[in-house]
This record gives structure tokens, sequence and C-alpha cells, in this order.
């Protein structure tokens, strides 16, 4: 789903700018985007920014969060300047994000032994979700994220989120009515915020799984 081809074709609907810059969070070790950058303009240039809770060897391992929410928007200020991005892509970002905001609410230990096939980190985002607690926790830590994004964004540069479904996530716990609605989820709460922003409709792209966002002013 999130390949370089896919990118190759949502970079000619997004029609960036010659020499775009852009910057992404995304779980480390995937490059398609940056492949598919280098084809587009080999004049663009790409910052990138590991937000991940998979650590180790295996894929679906945990450990420590990359980043705490405080030190991603701290990296975000330093390095992305006042109105000079022209795109940033929030790759399968948004499940770290909300994971992130309950570890820290929940002071959970990403080290701690699991119980049963279930890493402390998901079965405090379980509790949070089935008590009717997640929003209350995760809306203010996401928005301001999305908010420093903003503030980055050229006017008309764009927000994109994007989120597949992966097998090891579920087989490690995750709900799969939480899993599967990330990105209409992350919709109804920029929506709240009343932000410069206006979704552009991604033609060829399934809403459910990709939203795109540009600033208006």
């Amino acid at each position: 789903m999130d390949s370089v081809c896919v990118w190759l074709r949502l970079l000619r609907i997004l029609e960036l700018p010659p020499g775009a810059s852009v910057f992404e969070l995304a779980p480390g070790g995937d490059d398609a985007l940056m492949r598919a950058l280098a084809q587009h303009d080999q004049r663009a240039q790409l910052a990138s920014l590991d937000f991940s809770l998979r650590t180790g060897s295996e894929p679906h391992a945990f450990g420590a969060a990359s980043l705490s929410l405080r030190v991603l928007l701290s990296h975000l200020r330093e390095r992305v300047k006042v109105c000079s991005v022209d795109l940033i892509a929030f790759r399968h970002a948004v499940e770290d994000i909300v994971q992130a905001a309950v570890a820290q609410e929940d002071a959970t230990d990403p080290f701690s032994p699991t119980q049963g096939d279930r890493p402390a980190p998901l079965r405090a985002l379980r509790a949070y979700w089935r008590s009717g607690d997640l929003e209350r926790v995760v809306v203010p830590q996401f928005l301001e994220i999305v908010k420093a994004c903003c503030v980055a964004l050229r006017p008309g540069g764009q927000l994109l989120f994007s989120h597949q479904v992966l097998d090891c996530d579920l087989s490690l716990g995750h709900p799969l009515e939480l899993y599967a609605d990330y990105i209409p989820l992350a919709r109804r709460w920029i929506a709240t915020a009343r932000l410069p922003l206006r979704e552009i409709v991604l033609n060829e792209f399934d809403p459910h799984w990709w939203l795109c966002l540009q600033r208006t002013k």
C-alpha cells in the first residue's frame, strides 16, 4: 500500500512546487517516500524523523518510544522553520502518537513484562479505549503536534496522513475497531481545532486511509 509507486502517484497529484521542502514522520527503515521524491524531483529536499514505538530487530518488537511527545514537539520546532515546508507526511504515525500519549498518561513502562501476548503499551491502550477515556488523553496531544506542523507549512502547503492495517500490529492486540479508524478519527479531531486547513480530495486514494489538508493562509 505505502510503496514507491504509490508515493509517485501521490506526488504528482499534490503538485508540489519545484525544489519542494518535505518533512516526514514515519517508522524507521522505510525509504519509500525518499525514493519516490528523488524520482519525482531531484531538487526536492526531504527531512525524516523516526517517531515509533517499534524498536529492535523484529518488525513488531516493542521498546521505548523513539521520541516522547515533548521531544517530538521540540524536534519539530527546531527542524522545521515557520512557513518553510511544502509537505509534512504522517506516514503511519497517528497510531504511534496515540500510543505515546497513552503511555505518557499511564506512565507505562514499555519494558515491563507482557501479560499473555500483549505488551504493556497495548494493554494500556485497550484499557483507555474500552473506558472511553482515550480521546480525552490523546486529542490535546495530537492537536498540539498538528498545530506545530501547521505553523511550519507555507501557505498552500499540505499535511498528509496515511495509515494501513498491519497483521503484526493486530497480532499484538490492537483493538481492530480503533486501529482501522485512525484516519477518520484524525480527520474529526482536526476539524474541532478550527485550524487554517481545508481537506483536499485525493482522487484514487481511499479517504478512510488517506487524509490531505492544505494550509489556507
